[in-house]
């Protein structure tokens, strides 16, 4: 953000995630104090764990409860799919953006 916005060069940035957001938010403080002044974890598992079944499970059950349930199943795979060849992790790339680090993907 500093490079593509120079006059928020003296900013501090706060890193905001609730849940697995939050993991993630807490993580980037641990990992890169230089790149946030602070990090709100919010409902954050503090505990890592591989295989986070549970949070895919409540998610899931979330989606269905809105009724767009077999939507979302079609969607991931799809991207599943398209994971598996680099045309379609340079279609994802194009669709998602370049913070995608789809390319590493066998």
């Amino acid at each position: 953000m500093k490079l593509k916005f120079p006059q928020l060069a003296n900013a501090s940035w706060v890193c905001f995630g609730g849940s697995y957001g939050g993991m993630l938010s807490a993580w980037l403080r641990i990992k890169h104090p230089e790149s946030v002044r602070a990090s709100v974890a919010s409902s954050a598992p503090v505990q890592l764990k591989l295989d986070f079944s549970e949070y895919l499970t409540y998610t899931m059950e979330v989606i269905k409860d809105y009724g767009c349930i077999e939507g979302v199943t079609k969607t991931l795979k799809e991207i599943d799919k398209m994971t598996k060849t680099p045309e379609g992790r340079l279609q994802l790339k194009e669709i998602y953006g370049s913070g995608l680090a789809l390319a590493d993907l066998q």
